[in-house]
């Protein structure tokens, strides 16, 4: 008999869950100091194959953020 009753349950689908919004950009590009050298243009008294002794190099980011809710604590005493 139990089977014959778990034929018609409803079967429970999980809730569907909203996706988090997110805020996409992208840099543009941009001068900054090598890493590799530190600006320097040399490391160890050879030139920085990073940036060909120049101490700068050009970058482009893209950044992903990720935006929540706010939610307060509840400190109740």
């Amino acid at each position: 008999m139990n089977n014959l009753f778990d034929k018609f349950k409803k079967q429970r689908r999980p809730a569907p869950q909203e996706p988090e919004p997110t805020h996409e950009r992208t840099i543009p590009p941009h001068i900054v100091a090598c890493r590799v050298c530190g600006g320097k243009g040399e490391t160890d008294g050879t030139v920085c194959p990073q940036c060909q002794g120049s101490g700068r190099v050009i970058v482009s980011h893209e950044v992903k953020t990720f935006v929540t809710a706010y939610v307060p604590e509840t400190n109740q005493k």
